[in-house]
């Protein structure tokens, strides 16, 4: 009996190291999606309809629309990618990577970061061009087939 515990004692322990090193290497390999977040300052104004396309590309979260990716700047009362679930939080309605959503705003344009009072500065590599600061998401209008 002995040789026997002593034979299945380090398969154990090795099986056991293998799959706690397989869960710790997922786990290590889940991307951080920063979502970039200025002060609340009130719903704004949907005067100006769009829509987009949430894509995610790496650590980035965009809005893709005509083809062109922008960077969502959030100025609404709750932003934040939830990694458990796979999906962006914005005022507690949930999004996930492809779905369409509809916002009030300008065009996208380039922004100057070091002009902004930041809570959560957008990650470096996800800095293009363009960006738009999103006061409101609402739901999109429904499309005729």
């Amino acid at each position: 009996m002995l040789i026997f515990k002593q034979k299945l004692l380090p398969v154990f322990f090795g099986t056991l190291l293998t799959v706690l090193g397989c869960s710790e290497s997922s786990l290590n390999n889940q991307t951080e999606i920063i979502i970039p977040k200025l002060q609340y300052s009130g719903d704004g104004s949907n005067a100006s309809y769009s829509e987009a396309i949430i894509t995610l590309e790496g650590k980035c979260l965009y809005f893709t629309a005509n083809q062109t990716n922008f960077l969502p700047i959030f100025a609404t009362q709750q932003a934040y990618w939830d990694s458990r679930n796979d999906v962006l939080v914005v005022d507690n309605k949930t999004y996930k990577n492809g779905d369409r959503v509809a916002y009030g705003a300008g065009e996208a344009s380039n922004i100057d970061l070091d002009s902004y009072s930041w809570i959560i500065k957008p990650n470096s590599a996800c800095v293009k061009n363009n960006s738009i600061i999103i006061n409101k998401l609402t739901s999109p209008l429904p499309t005729s087939d």
